[in-house]
């Protein structure tokens, strides 16, 4: 399951969907979600979405900590080979980590000319300005 940080360990999990918007009386929320994947006996996923009572800045793919758990809704559903657990959790206080800008891509190697040397052709019958031309 999801594990709430405290002040000597944080325990980021990585944003999938982030939804930003207000509520009727005005207040702007943020709702983040967020997965794990349990090893154990059987592969059990657990899903949850963080509900903010804050306008966050947060983008996907950011981590996020949650500090302050005010509620918890929990739902559990069951396929023929997996479990999946549905969390939405209250939160208060949060912390968000910057994904890294953009992952170290991989240079493609430069394409070598071949090793024969360009050829010059000539032009047939000494070209433009030949006055030699028989006709």
């Amino acid at each position: 399951m999801f594990l709430v940080s405290s002040k000597e360990k944080a325990y980021y999990y990585k944003a999938n969907r982030v939804k930003k918007g207000t509520s009727s009386k005005g207040d702007p929320f943020t709702f983040v979600g967020i997965s794990t994947k349990e090893k154990g006996e059987e592969t059990r996923y657990a899903n949850a979405t963080l509900v903010i009572w804050q306008d966050i800045d947060i983008k996907e793919g950011d981590k996020i900590a949650f500090y302050d758990v005010t509620g918890v809704n929990f739902k559990t559903t069951e396929t023929a080979t997996k479990t999946f657990y549905d969390l939405s959790i209250s939160t208060t206080k949060v912390k968000v980590k910057e994904a890294s800008e953009k992952p170290a891509e991989k240079v493609a190697p430069k394409e070598e000319k071949s090793a024969q040397p360009e050829r010059y052709e000539e032009p047939l019958y000494g070209g433009d300005g030949d006055d030699t031309l028989p006709f």
